[in-house]
């Protein structure tokens, strides 16, 4: 049983927990813009506002007037029964606040699963909002994977961690998302592995923390709900996804007979409109590419914008139009996956995603854990050929979790992957005890479990 109420740990660090560094040491959603390079402008995105259509992005249903969050939308699951669920914050007797950081309390309004959630608050004042829980036996979470639903009303871009320490700050593995939305909404996660401090030894779980953090606004008010805490058992070995954006020629004429030399097949995220334009792919690139088991995924054109700030019914025209591209050219697998422009994502794009699509994956900074909870809230890392991502890989490895690269163009360009790059990063996975696979595979293996 867990401990009684007990002294509040002292402040963590700067290198500690509550850092939440994640993976990546930039991890800006980048654009894509199907005449010119893509690149990472370093600029925090603004999700909301009024869309070129005329619309204006709803999302959800607010926080109301009262403070309690609002209802909002569950996004697609593969339902409650995956795993075994370790804490439905039922009863917070034993929850704290970490280090005086914010406060926890119970939300029973729109809970997730049961009667009531976990709430993490703070005001600017406060460096993050957290809360732990300790055990008065250790838990065993070995050859587990951890996942969470989780509902963000502030900020609209953060940052969410959940730690376990194994048995102490020491020794213990962070996983560290970052949201790029939506707000109000419930999405269900499954948290990768980000940081290994120590040689923690998961048999011996003593406490379990939860820190939700700002992505980029200093003073901005933190307000996160979380639910159903699960875990489930992590397959014998790790996987690794490569993505490639925006129909970049430099994908085939590079990137594809690199990836053939280790026999290897990648995700190409096809923008329509830039299809036989420029420095882009044609559509017999495409079907060699597809006839060596790429995938042919869907990435919609959205210009110098996010889809969000699209009306509802302009996103439809977007996403629908673009996957009939795909299966009207026979590329019908790759058409069911979505890979998210520009990252941000709102409550009607999941929606619209989800009667269009069977997967979707956006920015969040760290491998996926297996099995999945959801084939909605994919996380992708940027690709590149540096340690932070070359530890993402072996983490993937070790904890049996599903690691997915985003790559742009091929080259020297702006934003662009060097190819030595590339050639060092597959060597490096190559190496590692991963699988590579492509979204149809992830398909097939969830088929399976």
């Amino acid at each position: 049983m867990r401990k009684s109420r007990r002294a509040l740990l002292a402040t963590i660090g700067t290198v500690g927990f509550a850092g939440c560094a994640g993976v990546m040491g930039s991890d800006d959603p980048s654009t894509d813009r199907p005449g010119d390079d893509t690149a990472t402008n370093g600029t925090t995105p603004t999700p909301t506002g009024t869309g070129p259509s005329g619309g204006t992005d709803a999302p959800g249903t607010g926080t109301p007037t009262d403070g309690t969050p609002g209802t909002g939308t569950p996004s697609p699951s593969l339902g409650t029964d995956v795993g075994t669920q370790i804490e439905g914050f039922e009863d917070l007797e034993y929850w704290y606040a970490l280090s005086n950081q914010g406060s926890v309390t119970a939300a029973s309004e729109g809970a997730y699963d049961g009667s009531q959630s976990l709430r993490l608050r703070a005001d600017g004042d406060d460096a993050f909002a957290g809360a732990f829980t300790s055990f008065g036996d250790p838990r065993d979470f070995s050859g587990k994977n951890v996942s969470l639903a989780v509902k963000i009303a502030k900020p609209e871009l953060m940052k969410l961690s959940v730690a376990l320490l194994a048995p102490d700050t020491d020794n213990m593995v962070r996983m560290t998302r970052t949201f790029p939305g939506p707000v109000d909404t419930w999405v269900r996660s499954d948290m990768g592995t980000t940081a290994v401090r120590g040689d923690p030894d998961l048999t011996q779980v003593q406490e379990v923390r939860l820190v939700a953090r700002r992505r980029d606004q200093a003073d901005e008010q933190i307000d996160v709900t979380v639910d159903d805490l699960r875990v489930a058992d992590a397959p014998d070995t790790g996987y690794v996804t490569l993505t490639f954006d925006d129909s970049h020629e430099s994908h085939y004429e590079t990137a594809f007979p690199i990836m053939e030399e280790y026999g290897f097949a990648g995700v190409e995220g096809i923008i329509s409109d830039a299809i036989y334009g420029g420095d882009r792919l044609d559509v017999g690139m495409m079907s060699e590419m597809s006839n060596a088991g790429w995938d042919m995924a869907s990435h919609p054109y959205v210009g110098n914008t996010f889809l969000t700030e699209y009306s509802a019914e302009e996103q439809r025209r977007r996403i629908t139009r673009n996957k009939e591209f795909l299966t009207q050219k026979g590329f019908d697998d790759g058409a069911r996956h979505f890979l998210t422009p520009k990252n941000v994502v709102g409550p009607e794009t999941m929606e619209i995603v989800a009667d269009e699509h069977e997967s979707l994956y956006t920015f969040g900074g760290m491998p996926n854990g297996l099995p999945q909870t959801t084939g909605y809230y994919n996380s992708r890392i940027t690709a590149a050929d540096t340690r932070p991502v070359r530890d993402a890989i072996d983490n993937a490895a070790r904890f049996g979790q599903h690691l997915v690269l985003n790559c742009h163009a091929i080259g020297t360009g702006a934003g662009s992957l060097p190819e030595d790059d590339l050639r060092a990063l597959l060597e490096h996975i190559d190496g590692a005890d991963v699988e590579v696979v492509t979204c149809s595979d992830v398909l097939e293996m969830r088929s399976q479990d």
